[in-house]
């Protein structure tokens, strides 16, 4: 059986779109890569797919195995329109995010079984700003997610 990074990223992928979207935290988008900043709902949540890092963890790692660190910088787009309390508002949706991302990270989850491990990192929060496809600003946050996936040959 072989299994590509690439076939790891989409499947991942679509384990997070539905996540997400499911999740119960009112995100009305959830986009991979790129997104059309005319139709930007808030609250949203943007992927942006950072780089794929080699894992040096060299228990699982053998000539047939490789694992990887697919890095995602993920953008809590909230809003910025609720005047005093917008900060703190774009803060609490940020978590929302962060807390379902993280309840993946128990055995019986992991995506549904797409991933090996899964685990957020640094949370940031105020103005977010991306530069796909044109540069936007937005009150919300971000988060990096780590996903390890095993390549298989």
């Amino acid at each position: 059986m072989t299994i590509t990074r690439d076939e790891h990223t989409d499947n991942v992928e679509s384990e997070l779109y539905y996540l997400i979207h499911d999740g119960q935290i009112g995100a009305k988008n959830v986009w991979f890569d790129d997104i059309d900043v005319p139709v930007i709902q808030t609250p949203s949540v943007l992927f942006m797919y950072r780089d794929a890092e080699l894992n040096d963890d060299q228990v699982i790692q053998d000539s047939k195995r490789i694992t990887w660190n697919l890095v995602y910088d993920v953008y809590c787009f909230y809003s910025g329109l609720e005047g005093r309390n917008r900060f703190k508002n774009a803060r609490k949706y940020t978590d929302s995010v962060y807390n379902l991302l993280q309840t993946q990270h128990a055995s019986g989850a992991l995506l549904n079984g797409k991933c090996f491990n899964i685990g957020c990192g640094t949370s940031y929060f105020g103005h977010v700003a991306i530069d796909r496809p044109k540069y936007i600003v937005m009150t919300g946050g971000m988060i990096e997610l780590v996903i390890q996936v095993i390549e298989i040959f």
